[in-house]
Order: structure tokens, then sequence, then C-alpha cells
């Protein structure tokens, strides 16, 4: 025969949150039972919350327990006091790199649309070679399919050249090499147009 109030048992393990020992007690049902009816008859998240509850309650009960045994507490791990002229340093260092990326990053942009313009060495070079080509062509000997008689060549050229932002030796150094060319051949006539701007 079934000891205690079973349906009673039931409906408060269906309805409510009441310990199995709290049931038992109440209805005369044996504890044992009383769990074997809360597997079939309590909803799992009641069972889910008694349980939290129940932790709950044996942590709130052992920390008391230390307290009233006057345990000293664990340490409390603090961080370093942060000095705020280092963080701010360190602030300002990202700034200055971030800065110089996007100065670099300018830089490729312009350097990659700036149309390409002919430097002044490489135009003096090429004067040079022109020169060159033009002083072997002079002194070269007749051949025979060339007339025998006087013989008159006239020979011109254009030399152009621009520099941008460069320094007072740079463009001496230019200057220079561009008399350079002109003295392989001192008897042709220049006519020229110099200017300079300086900053």
């Amino acid at each position: 025969m079934a000891q205690g109030d079973r349906t009673k048992a039931i409906h408060l393990l269906e309805m409510t949150t009441e310990t199995y020992s709290n049931i038992s007690k109440r209805t005369g049902v044996p504890l044992g039972t009383v769990g074997t009816l809360a597997t079939k008859h309590r909803p799992k998240e009641v069972r889910n919350q008694i349980k939290a509850e129940a932790g709950k309650q044996r942590m709130k009960t052992m920390l008391e327990a230390k307290a009233a045994k006057n345990e000293v507490p664990a340490p409390v791990i603090t961080s370093p006091p942060i000095d705020n002229e280092v963080l701010r340093q360190s602030i300002r260092d990202a700034e200055l790199v971030s800065i110089k990326a996007m100065q670099e990053l300018q830089k490729a942009i312009t350097e990659s649309t700036k149309p390409k313009v002919k430097s002044l060495g490489d135009a003096i070079n090429e004067f040079k070679e022109e020169v060159a080509k033009e002083a072997l062509a002079e002194k070269a000997p007749l051949t025979e399919k060339e007339p025998k008689g006087k013989i008159t060549r006239k020979i011109t050229f254009n030399y152009d050249a621009d520099g941008q932002n460069i320094t007072s030796q740079d463009f001496i150094e230019e200057l220079e090499d561009l008399i350079e060319a002109i003295k392989s051949d001192p008897d042709r006539i220049v006519n020229f147009n110099i200017s300079v701007k300086a900053s």
C-alpha cells in the first residue's frame, strides 16, 4: 500500500518549486518516492531552476562559514598604476606613425599619377650621344657612292631639359655635363635661353 498522498505530491511537483524534502513532509510520501515521481512529473525547467538555487545557497553557506572563521580573504591582484605621461607619449608615437604612413601613401599616389618627365641627366646623355654621332658622321670618309668634290653638311639639334626641386650643386653638375658635351664641337653655333628659379 502506497504511503502518503501521491496525488498531492505530484501536484506539488508539477506546480511548485518546493524541495523534495518539503513535499515529503507535507504529503507523507517517502523522500525516495518523491524523487522518483519528480523524474516523471516535475518539468525540466523547474528541476534546473531548483538545482541553480541550491548551488547558490551552498555557495552562500560556504562563504558565511569562512567569514565566521575570520579567514583571510584571497589577495586581490591589481594592475600597476598607469603612468599618464607614458600613456600620452605612446599615443603621440602612434599618431606620428599614422601621420608618416599617410604621408608615404600620399607620396606613392602622387608619384604613380605624376607624368613621367625626362630627367636632366637623361637629356644631357642623349645630347652627348647625338653630338658624338654627328662628329663621327662629319669625319667619316667618303664612300664610292658619294660624288667626289666638296660636301657641305648642316646638322642642327635641339636640347631641352627640365629639372624640379634639385639642389644648386646638382644643377651645377648638370650644367658642367652640358658644357662638356658642347666642347666636343667647338665650332658649332649655339643659340640658348636659360631660365633658373631659385628658392
